[in-house]
């Protein structure tokens, strides 16, 4: 009998990719989707066992986990509006600590003694303490998530794993308002891109399809970490600037991606992950194939509707 995976945020960048991965390797995925319906050009084998849940209600969540017993579950969704006064912050709270809540009650009612994955971006740096960035609702949102998974870890005995990521891009990411989809949409539509942070600001980036790869890894893994919070270590840094300019290349017809050079280890889909001293370290693949596929599928795709915020890190 097949493996049965729980993801919420099945529609977002991540999910996108997990749900991709969780089919090569035969499990049974049922994606979770709330606010973002899963679109036109999803997997249909992931659709073929999507379920439409509210994940603030902690009935229907504890109902549906108990219907599809699942063997892993992978915590994906979130409201990920990280700007620093966002016009809702009491979304963001409700949505990012009561989903966690009603998944971790959800399992503990269910007696689901199994994994379960939770991501966020980075969740405070010292580097972010510049205008006040550690504190914006969002990443108070996930310090409090963090928290709650090691409370049920300890009290409940359960197996959480909470993963911090940098920024995720690639293909499926379908919120306009981030940084790599709002320079793809300007570039297709032919006008200036509206930049909201200082162009030499630099940040790091990791292609969704390492990201899905290393919780996979660490699903399987996950015996020899030495803690249940990591930050995934990996990702190329780059600045904003940088990545205009590289997504600017790779948008000309004549662009040639032999001019790239490659690891043979990461072309054959090798991201080298290893633990170390609360991190989990992976090799990304180079910047400029990933923002090539995101840019192509964002080109194939330019016209069907942007969604908002709500979706996965």
């Amino acid at each position: 009998m097949k493996k049965k995976a729980l993801v919420t945020g099945a529609s977002g960048v991540v999910g996108n990719a997990v749900c991709n991965l969780l089919l090569e390797r035969d499990y049974s995925v049922h994606p979770i989707y709330w606010s973002a319906a899963l679109p036109a050009w999803y997997s249909r084998e992931c659709k073929k066992h999507s379920i439409y849940v509210d994940l603030t209600d902690a009935k229907a969540v504890r109902a549906v986990m108990g219907l599809i017993k699942p063997d892993l579950i992978l915590h994906l969704a979130a409201n990920n509006d990280t700007r620093l006064k966002p016009e809702n912050p009491q979304e963001i709270f409700a949505i990012n600590i009561l989903s966690t809540v009603n998944i971790l009650s959800g399992a503990v009612r269910n007696s689901l003694n199994i994994p379960i994955l939770i991501t966020s971006t980075t969740a405070g740096t010292e580097e972010g303490a510049r205008d006040g960035e550690n504190h914006t609702p969002y990443i108070l949102s996930k310090r409090a998530v963090e928290m709650i998974a090691d409370s049920y870890n300890l009290n409940y005995g359960l197996e959480v794993i909470a993963l911090r990521c940098g920024n995720v891009y690639g293909p499926g990411d379908r919120n306009a308002e981030r940084l790599i989809p709002s320079i793809i949409n300007s570039i297709i539509k032919n006008k200036e891109p509206i930049f909201r942070s200082p162009l030499t600001e630099s940040r790091k980036f990791i292609y969704s399809f390492t990201l899905a790869k290393a919780l996979m890894w660490l699903v399987d893994n996950r015996k020899q970490a030495s803690q249940k919070l990591l930050t995934l270590n990996g990702g190329h840094s780059s600045t904003i600037a940088q990545i205009f300019r590289t997504l600017r290349l790779v948008s000309e017809e004549n662009f040639n991606l032999k001019n790239v050079s490659y690891s043979p280890k990461l072309q054959m889909g090798d991201i080298c992950p290893r633990f170390a001293s609360g991190e989990l370290i992976v090799e990304d693949i180079e910047l400029e194939l990933g923002l090539l596929e995101t840019f192509n599928w964002y080109r194939q795709n330019s016209n069907k509707e942007q969604n908002g915020y709500i979706s996965a890190v």
